[in-house]
């Protein structure tokens, strides 16, 4: 029987999970795995037990049969005999790697992964692959496989020659970054390195619902033994040699070393971690983690101070960066470096051995002979198993903290982007801004960069970051002017830099920890508060812990603003993001209000004492990218242009659900699990916007929805509620003076009778009574294929809305393709909302801009998300320039849509000082 797929898998992705199992399972930690047998005895037999199950339980539409044939082809290629790993590593890099002048480009394998395309899309088909590979496998492993220790490539290029030079000719601009996810990977490795040696990082701090290694709990552990195992491999290659293999430089030379480190039983306790990381097992009386982290960083010499360095030479803070002196043209990364001479060194081994076996086959030396050549001339057990398992670790944390494919959702991705904090937290804010206009393309055509993060709750230290960035800044721009004693390399551009402070949701409940309570008891939605459990509001209000927590960082901000006016050179824009669903945009709005309120008048006070002018404070909201139910993530994007007041030139984050197809989506969705609440937002939110614009996509259908919102706020507040009254409620939600009138955040002020006014009454019950937030979580089932024409109109409805008011939507593709779950960026919505083509409907475009959002967690860059746009483009069938015209148009509406501005004061942030006048006592 032919299978049939009924769910769209990229082939591509099950290939580069299956090609990662030996470099990358868990499983093959445990059998500290070292080569694969066709014969699958042994250790690959147990690995492909596990590969099985695996592939077939996360790919659904995948037989036995097409499972074994990926297998056979990626671990075995052609050969029948044993396929050792560093030849397994190396073959695996030549088919997707090929050498091009001193960097290595992806390389089209053969048709069994890809499939036979016309010639035209090899090119971005070999990049796809590449990606897909790279979503699986740290690429600087990749990288390191390619060439060899005197000459290998130092980098991949992915990016067309065209497309390189317009984004550097032309420039483009970054308005999509969190600071916080701006490294890159090797980078990333380099702080973990250290992180895992300060006594005040404890393994707890890598523990994350969904992770590996037990929830993250055994990661700590795993990565203090590679490290310390990687640095004896590098001594060892680099000095140890002489004496003969790892196990006599083990036994004979670091005993004397490690008597100098002044650390009882070192010896014995390095031997004990090589052993359990050699055997894939650590033991049930393990070593304490403190010890452990002693005997690293006293034997790699580490310091946990003075660990500053320009991002350009970050590396020579790897710990083995000095063991391991690189030689040749090029400059890789230590890590690269360390890799490449292993596998030098295996390959050597395993010649020799192979080589002395052949001589004794062949009869040309004796037994004898055999024997005494052989204990020289074998393969090195001990270096091998520790240098593969130190590989597993270090690519089992790369899977840790980079975005597994596949799960949508921003739960998902919120838990990822909070893994990274134990290994970002040497870095410096000033390191990590180098880090970010490094990866976004400062050499290469960058003009504008935002950086997102979160205010902090004190205006002072605030101050004190917002001062470190500019700093970092105007650094980057003397640098940029500066002579060169190297008239031949380019000089950087000068850039615009602004940053955007976003404001974060979070749901509360145990979702952060991944036990979500049912029914979002104990969230910050829940009005209850119980003493002896954590959640919940103790003021009795919905979200009032939450917005109080809230109010400290809006109140430290405009404060900022108002102490320091010319902070507005730097402090460009304000954000709402993370949990889309956790949080309503209502809680926001007095926050956003009195924020911009500060920008304005600092913007005034700089005109009048300085003479420039300082344009306000812009916005841009997260909005329509997680939904449940399409017509939710519409009514997402409405209530962040309503309520939070978008007006021209703002802009909106993902924006997913404005290019949904609406009939696919709704067959595909099929039937959905929705609160009562949710269902009654989105019903009230359609009610009103047939209501003031008259017109109504389906004959009665007002009338049932009418009909839908008496059910539910008979079932919800337990008498009808007429839908005009509801949508008052929503209204009054979003004003001050309402929500201070009913005593909310903090309880009422005066105990008068909320009961007197109808209006009043809704809104307090609302926000107080903890049965009705009860029936409101309570599940209904929605059938969203009955409502796909209604979608589609309010859909292009809002659309036309969004483009008469000018406001942008920020693409972020490999973030939209993960969190989206789009299987590839040729589904991506934003075709439908800005098509390359003009489409048969009659809807006018959207503007887009494209980010990059969370480089390191994506693992992308913005110029690579450029160069997937157009690979994408290229493989539905568009030609070279009709892809090249509608990236020059994305990349212009980037530059035009910008929050950044020119320098208009040469003073710091800080030169220019008002007394703040406002309080926050208009806010709730």
């Amino acid at each position: 029987m032919q299978p049939t797929r009924y769910v769209g898998i990229p082939v591509d992705h099950v290939a580069a999970e299956m090609a990662a199992f030996p470099l990358a399972s868990e499983r093959a930690l445990e059998l500290a795995l070292i080569s694969l047998m066709p014969g699958l005895d042994g250790a690959t037999g147990q690995l492909w037990e596990h590969a099985e199950g695996d592939t077939l339980g996360r790919f659904p539409g995948f037989s036995v049969d097409e499972a074994v044939a990926i297998r056979d082809r990626l671990w075995f290629g052609t050969s029948r005999e044993t396929v050792p790993l560093h030849e397994y590593l190396r073959k695996l890099a030549d088919e997707v790697l090929e050498l091009r002048g001193s960097e290595a480009v992806p390389k089209l394998v053969d048709n069994l992964v890809l499939g036979e395309q016309p010639t035209v899309t090899k090119l971005p088909e070999r990049r796809r692959w590449w990606r897909w590979l790279a979503f699986a496998l740290p690429p600087d492993l990749l990288l390191a496989a390619v060439g060899n220790q005197q000459g290998g490539p130092d980098t991949v290029n992915l990016l067309s020659p065209g497309l390189d030079r317009q984004l550097a000719d032309q420039g483009f601009a970054e308005t999509h970054l969190h600071l916080g996810a701006a490294l890159d990977f090797p980078q990333l490795w380099v702080g973990a390195l250290h992180a895992i040696a300060n006594q005040e990082v404890n393994s707890d701090q890598f523990r994350s619902p969904g992770a590996g290694l037990n929830g993250g709990l055994q990661l700590g552990p795993w990565l203090i033994r590679a490290a310390l195992a990687r640095y004896v491999l590098a001594a060892y290659l680099a000095w140890g040699r002489k004496r003969g293999d790892f196990a006599t430089f083990l036994q004979f030379d670091l005993p004397a070393r490690l008597a100098k480190t002044g650390i009882t039983g070192a010896y014995q306790t390095l031997v004990a971690e090589l052993i359990e990381l050699r055997t894939g097992h650590l033991a049930a009386t393990t070593i304490s983690f403190q010890i452990c982290q002693t005997l690293y960083s006293v034997l790699a010499g580490l310091k946990h101070n003075g660990w500053w360095r320009p991002i350009e030479r970050i590396q020579e803070l790897d710990p083995i960066h000095d063991l391991l002196p690189r030689s040749g043209s090029g400059r890789p990364t230590p890590e690269v470096h360390f890799v490449r001479l292993a596998l030098a060194y295996l390959r050597e081994r395993h010649l020799c051995e192979e080589n002395l076996k052949k001589e004794f086959r062949e009869k040309k030396i004796g037994e004898k002979e055999f024997r005494e050549r052989h204990l020289r001339e074998k393969r090195d057990a001990w270096f091998e198993q520790l240098f593969w398992q130190v590989i597993r670790v270090r690519t089992l944390f790369y899977r840790h903290a980079v975005q597994r494919p596949m799960t949508p959702g921003l739960q998902w991705f919120i838990r990822f982007y909070g893994r990274l904090r134990p290994a970002r937290n040497p870095f410096s804010t000033r390191m990590q801004f180098q880090a970010a206009a490094r990866v976004c393309g400062r050499d290469h055509g960058l003009r504008s960069l935002e950086v997102r993060t979160s205010p902090w709750a004190d205006r002072d230290s605030l101050a004190e970051f917002v001062a470190n960035l500019e700093q970092a800044h105007l650094d980057m721009i003397v640098e940029s002017s500066t002579p060169s004693f190297e008239p031949s390399l380019p000089r950087p551009q000068p850039f615009e830099f602004g940053i955007v402070f976003h404001f974060t949701k979070d749901r509360g409940g145990g979702a952060l920890s991944g036990k979500p309570k049912a029914f979002w008891q104990q969230s910050h939605a829940d009005p209850r508060f119980i003493a002896d459990q954590k959640g919940g509001n103790p003021t009795g209000y919905r979200y009032a812990h939450f917005y109080n927590e809230k109010k400290k960082e809006a109140l430290a901000l405009a404060r900022l603003l108002e102490t320091y006016p010319l902070s507005l050179q730097v402090v460009r824009g304000l954000d709402v993001c993370t949990d889309e669903l956790g949080v309503p945009s209502w809680v926001f709005v007095p926050l956003l209000e009195h924020v911009r309120e500060a920008a304005n008048g600092a913007a005034t006070f700089a005109r009048s004492r300085l003479g420039c002018f300082l344009p306000p404070l812009r916005t841009t909201i997260h909005a329509g990218e997680d939904f449940v139910h399409l017509l939710t993530g519409l009514r997402m994007v409405d209530e962040a242009v309503e309520q939070l007041k978008l007006r021209e030139g703002d802009r909106i984050g993902h924006g997913v659900s404005l290019g949904v197809n609406p009939h696919d989506w709704s067959r595909r969705a099929g039937r959905l699990a929705m609160s009562q609440e949710d269902r009654l937002w989105d019903l009230v939110w359609e009610w009103s916007w047939y209501s003031r614009s008259g017109d109504v996509p389906i004959k009665g259908r007002q009338q049932m929805i009418e009909y839908q919102l008496s059910k539910l706020s008979m079932v919800m507040f337990g008498e009808r509620v007429e839908p005009a009254e509801l949508e008052t409620l929503s209204k009054d939600l979003t004003k001050s003076d309402r929500l201070k009138a009913v005593g909310f955040p903090n309880g009422l002020v005066e105990r008068t009778n909320v009961g007197d006014d109808r209006r009043r009454c809704l809104l307090y019950r609302w926000l107080t009574c903890h049965e009705l937030f009860n029936a409101g979580r309570d599940i209904v089932w929605v059938e969203p294929v009955q409502e796909r024409l209604v979608l589609a109109h309010l859909q292009a409805q809002l659309r036309k809305k969004m483009g008469a008011l000018g406001i942008v939507v920020e693409i972020n593709p490999t973030s939209n393709l993960l969190i989206g779950d789009l299987e590839d960026l040729t589904r991506h919505p934003m075709w439908r909302l800005c098509p390359p083509r003009p489409l048969k409907h009659n809807v006018p475009p959207v503007g887009v801009c494209v980010g990059s959002d969370d480089p390191l967690t994506f693992n992308s860059n913005l110029r690579q998300e450029y160069q997937c746009l157009a690979d994408s483009m290229l493989l539905a069938g568009l030609s070279d320039e009709e892809a090249r015209d509608w990236l020059d148009r994305t990349r212009t509406c980037g530059l035009e849509s910008r929050f950044t501005i020119p320098r208009v004061s040469t003073m710091p942030i800080r030169g220019l000082i008002q007394v703040p006048h406002s309080t926050g006592n208009s806010l709730p």
